[in-house]
């Protein structure tokens, strides 16, 4: 185990914190810094009280004082919906950008080719941040703008 502070030895950890170890060595983790077996410990507690939680409420409403295996069957997959996401299959994506792809895009609108400026320079920038008198560029920003040094 790497720590950044002073290390524990294995031995004087928790027993839950040395089951964690050990499952990470089995796994063929070797190096790791020293919080990770704490941060996957206070992991696995919240999940296992937020589970049975659920499984208890669960049971609850159908009227049981006992959790039985599909109450804690329903709370996991309400844990996974609430906190995982799914990727959408392949083919539905590809029906769907087929869908989508079958109306066209429409024109951009017009845009008016009057530009006021407020400074005498003659260098115009609109609102929205577009050169839109690119011709009236310094060169080094005619470059920026997609024009030669002839145009």
């Amino acid at each position: 185990m790497e720590s950044r502070g002073k290390r524990k030895k294995f031995s004087d950890q928790p027993r839950d914190i040395q089951n964690i170890v050990s499952i990470l060595q089995k796994m063929g983790i070797e190096k790791f810094e020293s919080n990770v077996p704490h941060m996957l410990f206070e992991f696995s507690h919240s999940f296992a009280q937020e589970v049975l939680e659920d499984s208890r409420n669960f049971a609850e409403y159908a009227g049981r004082q006992k959790i039985d295996a599909s109450d804690v069957q329903l709370a996991i997959q309400n844990y996974n919906e609430k906190y995982f996401t799914r990727s959408l299959r392949p083919d539905f994506l590809k029906e769907l950008a087929n869908v989508r792809n079958k109306v066209p895009i429409p024109p951009p609108p017009a845009v008016s080719s009057k530009v006021e400026c407020e400074d005498r320079s003659g260098h115009c920038l609109p609102a929205d941040g577009h050169v839109r008198d690119a011709e009236r560029l310094p060169g080094r920003f005619r470059r920026s703008a997609g024009l030669s040094r002839s145009q």
